[in-house]
């Protein structure tokens, strides 16, 4: 857990195998203050389990992600367990009608998005997305859900924001000219 009154970072990388989040454990990063952004990543080799919580909590005035979560695994599934949640809030002020909306951002990916992945090999899935909430005041609020072979969710999934709040499952792997290479199930 880090809270700090300016960014506050938190970034957990499982290089050589599957990373998990007990059900007893919580990973939270807070900016004091909402004068700068709180972002949590979460990267597993083989597999991200998020059992427990996981927080960010930022602010500023600037464009960007305010508060986010992000967890990846290019071989194995990101999956979420009975007493998993991801809660993003962006408490920044108003932006400028001019400037770029700063965003509250949740962002789960199995798999490589433009199909370049090994994922026949393997299993790379996102399972079970529940209790996920991105909100922002002020600004914009996205949950991104990406899985190569699929997507399943087993509960409530809100974007809360003042600018196109937004919540995309996606399972449409796509070249660089946004060519479908390859799409696979998602169950809602």
């Amino acid at each position: 857990n880090v809270t700090n009154s300016g960014a506050a970072n938190i970034s957990i990388n499982a290089t050589g195998g599957a990373l998990a989040v007990t059900g007893t454990g919580t990973v939270t990063a807070r900016s004091t203050g909402n004068v700068a952004p709180a972002r949590v990543t979460l990267t597993g080799k083989d597999g991200v389990s998020i059992g427990g919580a996981v927080r960010a909590t930022g602010g500023g005035a600037g464009a960007g992600v305010n508060a986010g979560v992000t967890a990846t695994s290019v071989g194995g599934p990101v999956s979420m367990g009975t007493g998993g949640s991801i809660t993003v809030t962006d408490n920044g002020p108003s932006t400028v009608e001019t400037a770029a909306p700063h965003s509250a951002s949740v962002t789960l990916t199995s798999g490589e998005r433009d199909g370049s992945s090994l994922c026949s090999f393997r299993d790379c899935r996102v399972l079970n997305v529940r209790n996920v909430s991105a909100s922002s005041a002020n600004g914009r609020a996205v949950v991104d859900v990406f899985g190569e072979d699929g997507v399943t969710t087993a509960g409530q999934i809100t974007a809360s924001g003042e600018t196109l709040p937004l919540v995309k499952l996606s399972a449409n792997a796509v070249d660089g000219d946004n060519n479908l290479v390859r799409s696979s199930s998602i169950s809602v």
